[in-house]
């Protein structure tokens, strides 16, 4: 949700280089920001392309009439699930 939020603030705002995200903890916001860990010393700015590559697939995946949906395995997942009534698994 985090890289979701920078992608469109970063879309609308690209003259900004400096981009920071953070999260609050509710239970701990004592703690202040918590700041995602990326990898290869790289930035939010250089993780949104790739992100947003991978958003783009799911999306376009989800949306082909072609792929077939299939249901999890994993019962668990569909406990808060709003539409759990649909797949028959309430």
């Amino acid at each position: 949700q985090l890289m979701l939020y920078a992608l469109m603030y970063h879309e609308n705002h690209r003259e900004n280089q400096h981009l920071t995200v953070g999260n609050i903890s509710l239970r701990n916001h004592s703690q202040g920001f918590i700041f995602p860990k990326f990898t290869d010393n790289s930035t939010i700015i250089d993780s949104l392309g790739d992100f947003k590559t991978s958003l783009i697939l799911l999306i376009e995946n989800m949306l082909d009439q072609h792929q077939a949906f299939i249901q999890t395995e994993n019962i668990d997942l569909c406990t808060f699930c709003d539409y759990r009534q649909i797949c028959n698994r309430t």
